[in-house]
């Protein structure tokens, strides 16, 4: 009788741990329909309830989704992606909604990032503009991507272009040192009732630092009686719009060649817009040759 009473005790106990067990690893359990993600990558248990089982949680970060959006943005998972990504693992019973949503939180690294470039824009323009006035009538267009750039590093101003139409200053930024990432470029816009000492600070910074790098919207430049009387020879059109190009790309003592669409007629050395087919981004990029061009500046 005795060993029938450990027989009995022994079976429940191995029946209560599988069922434990069971409960632990159950994936029939429908997945948020928004969730938010800190780190670069998205995986299966960024997804999951707060009530998921720990073991299953864990099993779930060994499945990646994919890239996530940059700090700020979002990025729109749908059913049918979703249920291929599953159909082969051991989630595939996991109830899908008809989207998830995923969030990502900013980083302290990528707010440390966003706060040198302001600085860097901020006191550029405070060399021309009265201190602290203008900034209720500016609005700033940073990038959408930001590099991850070292504590060490800071920015600065390279070059600048004024577009009248919107009333906006195009800045290219770059790193210092100049390794440390490509050129970045940001945009201030300036509302059209800004005052006079606005307006006069803006001149002295266009008079000050021409838009040597860039090309300026809507500037019409003034001919000088020389130039009407012996007016100079065009030269040869080396890259045409709707055309490809080869665009090289260097960075860190690498260079790299990528295929982008020219959206102007460029000369040789002149700064024209091309579109990265890949990404869709528009770049300016330098004529270096026959369909060659250099970038992005």
């Amino acid at each position: 009788m005795r060993f029938l009473a450990w027989t009995v005790i022994v079976v429940l106990i191995a029946g209560a741990l599988l069922l434990a067990r069971a409960a632990d690893t159950n994936t029939t359990m429908a997945l948020q329909d928004r969730a938010l993600v800190a780190d670069a990558r998205i995986t299966l248990a960024d997804l999951l309830p707060a009530h998921a089982p720990a073991l299953l949680r864990a099993r779930a970060h060994a499945l990646d989704l994919g890239r996530a959006p940059q700090p700020g943005a979002v990025r729109a998972l749908q059913h049918d992606w979703l249920q291929d990504q599953l159909r082969d693992s051991p989630f595939a019973d996991l109830l899908i909604p008809e989207r998830v949503v995923v969030e990502r939180l900013s980083s302290p690294s990528h707010e440390n990032v966003l706060a040198r470039l302001r600085t860097a824009v901020v006191e550029y323009l405070e060399r021309y503009l009265e201190k602290g006035s203008w900034l209720d009538s500016a609005y700033f267009d940073w990038p959408a991507i930001l590099p991850d750039i070292p504590s060490t590093s800071s920015f600065r101003v390279l070059a600048s272009q004024w577009d009248p139409r919107p009333r906006a200053l195009r800045l290219r930024v770059g790193c210092v040192p100049r390794q440390a990432c490509l050129p970045l470029y940001v945009s201030v816009y300036f509302a059209r009732h800004s005052d006079v000492e606005i307006t006069r600070g803006l001149a002295r910074l266009i008079a000050e630092r021409p838009p040597s790098s860039f090309v300026v919207a809507n500037a019409a430049r003034p001919e000088s009686s020389a130039t009407k009387r012996a007016p100079r020879k065009s030269a040869p059109v080396l890259a045409r719009s709707g055309t490809l190009a080869s665009m090289t790309v260097e960075s860190g003592g690498v260079r790299i060649l990528i295929r982008v669409v020219c959206l102007q007629n460029g000369v040789q050395g002149q700064i024209i817009r091309v579109r990265n087919p890949e990404s869709k981004r528009i770049l300016r990029a330098k004529v270096i040759g026959s369909a060659q061009v250099r970038g992005p500046v």
